[in-house]
């Protein structure tokens, strides 16, 4: 039993496993020293594992996550690159890109369409509405009664020192709650995992508006009006802002979120932005703006930095 165990067979010489243990164990292991001094005694044992190492080196290693046998990138690894850009195993793609240039014309191909389509409707963060609200109404009433004033005139919104601009066009405030509590969130402040987050919106005058998000990763999702087509809301222009009924759920992604509503004197839609605003959460540092996301139009931009889900009471208990 104890000769079986290390490489031995009974008659003395290698066993399979005796051969597996010298091509891959370590010089130092258990037994291999046995093993390495029989080989040097015995031609027939030798040439078994000579051939045992011949034929390895035959074996072609597979080619990197992403690349086709011939080296160059496959079509669903260019596909994964677009939409997982920072993902580890795609290390070796991500070089093959930058040093091939068919690879990489056929990668900058890919960009644009493939945002989007994958981001144009992003079931996992949005939420219908507030759950076990009375829809945008009660939510606007609740948070009045919190912290703030409620509400907003049209001169308090152009008048308030908060970095808007005298004569802004749009303001979006930003609301989360944590399933007991709302609270206003301004720019860079902290919300966490799995809070809904809400709206409110004020324009000076009619325009067509979308709300959308993205992370630092570059994934965009549309948070209102939340619909198939992804088109813009016409609204009227307001006296006072106007809480709006879809919300989003932060997803367990921490690290950088951007809210960014957008008016346009024109419909438009998300697929129109959704490719610009990815590649720009992913390239403009988290403390900057986003610039221009579509020529003509304002935009109000809310930087929020998303946490881990606080524990409960319980919990901290």
């Amino acid at each position: 039993m104890t000769a079986h165990a290390t490489g031995f067979r009974r008659d003395g010489h290698l066993s399979e496993l005796g051969i597996d243990r010298l091509m891959a164990d370590a010089a130092d292991a258990g037994g291999v020293a046995e093993l390495r001094a029989h080989v040097r005694d015995c031609g027939g044992c030798k040439e078994r594992l000579d051939a045992v190492a011949a034929w390895t080196l035959q074996i072609e290693p597979p080619p990197a996550v992403g690349l086709r046998r011939d080296g160059h990138a496959s079509d669903l690894g260019l596909e994964r690159l677009v939409l997982e850009p920072l993902a580890p195993e795609l290390g070796g793609l991500r070089a093959h890109v930058a040093a091939c240039p068919a690879c990489a014309q056929r990668h900058a191909a890919l960009m644009v369409p493939l945002r989007n389509q994958v981001h144009q409707f992003p079931p996992r963060r949005r939420q219908p509405a507030w759950p076990q609200w009375a829809m945008g109404m009660a939510l606007a009433a609740s948070l009045a009664l919190a912290f703030w004033r409620s509400p907003v005139t049209t001169e308090e919104l152009v008048a308030r020192d908060d970095g808007r601009t005298k004569g802004a066009v749009l303001d979006l405030e930003v609301f989360a709650h944590d399933g007991q509590i709302a609270r206003r969130v301004s720019d860079q402040d902290t919300v966490y995992v799995g809070e809904r987050v809400g709206f409110r919106l004020w324009l000076r005058e009619s325009r067509a508006v979308l709300i959308v998000g993205a992370d630092e990763l570059g994934n965009a999702y549309l948070c209102y009006p939340f619909t198939e087509s992804g088109e813009s809301a016409a609204l009227d222009g307001m006296k006072e802002a106007m809480p709006l009924d879809d919300a989003v759920e932060m997803d367990a992604q921490v690290g950088n979120e951007r809210l960014v509503a957008i008016s346009c004197p024109n419909a438009f839609s998300f697929a129109t932005v959704a490719a610009k605003l990815s590649e720009l959460a992913r390239t403009t540092p988290p403390a900057d703006a986003l610039p221009q996301l579509l020529s003509g139009c304002a935009q109000h931009e809310v930087r929020l930095r998303k946490l881990p889900a606080r524990p409960s009471e319980e919990e901290a208990r």
